[in-house]
Order: C-alpha cells, then structure tokens, then sequence
C-alpha cells in the first residue's frame, strides 16, 4: 500500500470546476462511470464457461430461486439446464450493466509531474493536480480501499462459475494494457445507484494542489479561495508549475503565503 497518490483535474469548463472546488467544499471527489474513460479496452476480459455441469445447474437453480421461481425438486432441475444455456449466452452483459450504471472510478497517480499525464488530464497544464497523503488513521484506511492498476499484454482471463466477484471486479477495472504502464495508475472503486457518485475523503486527506503552469488567474484564485475558507484545507501547500529552463520538465514553485514543502513528493 502507497501513502502518497496524486489526481491529475481537468479545469475545461464549469463542471470541471465545480468538481474540484467540490474537494475543499465538502471533501469528496466526484467519481466518474467507467462507461466515461477514454481507453475502448476498458471493462474487458477473456471469458471461459469452463465448469461441471453438475456446477453450472446449482449456479441456474441459485438463480432461479432469485428470481422468485416457486418451483422444487424435479421441476426446479428441469428448469436448471436451459437457464445455465442462457446465463452463458448472456455472458457478463448484466455483470458489465452493473458495473457501467452502478459504479465509479477514482483514478489516482503515482507521480505528480509526468508532462503526459499535465496534458491528457489536466486539460493540457491549465488544471491542477492534487496530493493525497496518508498522516493520520483514517487517512490509512482511505488508501487501504485504493489499487494499483495491473498492465499487461493480454486481456484479464475469468471463469463464468468459480471466479469469484471481486476478483472479477478487480479483473475489468484494475488490468489495463502495457501501453498505459507510463501512468502508474491506481484506483478506488465506488459502488453506487444514484447520479452523480461522489467519495467522501477524510479530512486533512489533501495535502498539496499543484497548478498547471497554463492555469487562468481566475480560476487560481477561486481555488486559494476555497482552499482558504476549507477548515480542512486552511495549511494547504500550493505549488505553482513552472517550464525548466533547461530540460522538458516541469517545476514546483511554493506560493506565497502558503505553507510550503520543498516540492513534490
């Protein structure tokens, strides 16, 4: 387990804003469907049907049952075989149904100055990325529930009957291809049946914000703002990014008047 993760934000329009300024507010973060990522392969895996059949009639009568069927012994077992036919034709659809109507993702990083992730998340360097930072219990507990993103080449590989749910779980929202290894990616997943989901965050949680080096002055300052008026936010450190002089890289300025580190940790 991590004790220090990072969330690169997007600040492009007024719900981007509203989200983050969300974070100070109220301590939460808005938890977005996985339906909304950007990467097709998402919520993908090899599927086998692969089981004894005596197997595959206790999963249909478990169902069955389920589903309010009244009935017993004999009839039950011949009702058994053409819902397991149709369970396996079904496949994960209503797995997958789930899982894109009724959860959301956190997406956490490792690091917080990867110019690739400034430019795919945080709305090419005019967002901000966050510091979560683990100094308390709870906060523990908060970084206990996140995990790291596996990469690989090959889709994740489940078996219908004896793989059990959370693994499946963690199998399409945790494995993602080789290609995005560069994000050092980790996850919260939230479970929930209302719009839109949010994650409440212990307080003292979010240690440091840093702002893109492109970020508009307004919307800088409604951050300081908030982040002032937060009685959990108040010693925030706030580090400006700024273009090195010498290489492709970025570095962290602290902001007068905050509370400063000697950068990102």
């Amino acid at each position: 387990m991590t004790h220090i993760l990072y969330r690169y934000r997007p600040l492009a329009n007024d719900d981007d804003c509203q989200y983050l300024l969300d974070v100070f507010k109220n301590n939460r973060l808005f938890c977005p469907a996985p339906g909304l990522f950007n990467d097709p392969f998402e919520c993908r895996a090899k599927i086998s049907f692969s089981a004894p059949e005596s197997m595959k009639t206790e999963r249909a009568k478990c169902q069955l049952l389920r589903e309010v069927v009244t009935e017993t012994g004999d009839a039950l077992d011949r009702l058994a075989e053409p819902k397991w036919r149709d369970m396996e034709a079904r496949g994960e659809q209503p797995f997958l149904k789930w899982l894109r109507e009724d959860t959301g993702v956190v997406s956490f990083a490792a690091i917080p100055n990867d110019l690739l992730m400034w430019s795919h998340y945080a709305s090419q360097h005019t967002g901000v990325c966050i510091r979560f930072e683990a100094v308390t219990e709870s906060h523990v507990d908060f970084f206990a529930q996140i995990f790291p993103v596996r990469y690989q080449d090959a889709l994740p590989e489940i078996n219908f009957y004896t793989t059990p749910e959370l693994e499946k779980l963690h199998a399409y929202i945790l494995t993602k291809s080789r290609h995005w290894c560069y994000e050092q990616e980790w996850r919260r997943i939230v479970v929930a049946n209302k719009q839109p989901r949010f994650l409440p965050i212990p307080p003292g949680v979010v240690s440091a914000i840093y702002l893109g080096c492109r970020i508009k002055e307004s919307i800088r300052e409604a951050i300081l703002s908030a982040a002032q008026q937060s009685p959990t936010c108040s010693c925030l450190n706030v580090f400006q990014a700024e273009l090195s002089p010498d290489s492709y890289s970025l570095t962290f300025v602290p902001l007068g008047g905050h509370s400063a580190t000697p950068g990102p940790k």
